[in-house]
């Protein structure tokens, strides 16, 4: 980037980006502004804990599960003779069901984390 000015309006995001972060802006019912410096985090370590063992009781299942099927593929197509597609079949279904399970509970457990720490924040 050679551009001085592009550099320039990325410095100034980044550096708007840091003051805001310490600075709360409420406006009232008549719509005046009040600024005030943001409180202290109230962070809760039981909540923190809470949704990090949710999320890791989903990854752990799913990892072993995701382990298991692709095992179940690596024996169904390894040998030196063409495997029969009867067996291929429903090994790979079976592969992608898992993954696709894996996928939508750790989803799951991602926003489930995402909306304790927000009622955290909003208490």
């Amino acid at each position: 980037m050679d551009d001085p000015l592009v550099v320039d309006l990325a410095l100034g995001d980044v550096l708007r980006a840091v003051l805001d972060a310490g600075v709360v802006v409420r406006v009232a019912a008549e719509g005046e502004a009040q600024v005030e410096v943001a409180g202290r985090r109230r962070w809760r370590p039981g909540v923190a804990a809470l949704g990090w063992l949710i999320t890791l009781a989903v990854l752990v299942p799913s990892i072993w599960a995701l382990n298991l099927s692709a095992g179940w593929v690596k024996q169904t197509l390894a040998g030196f003779q063409t495997p029969d597609p009867a067996a291929v079949i429903p090994t790979l279904l079976a592969l992608a069901a898992v993954f696709a399970v894996a996928v939508v509970l750790t989803g799951f457990s991602s926003a489930l984390r995402g909306a304790l720490w927000s009622v955290q924040e909003l208490r």
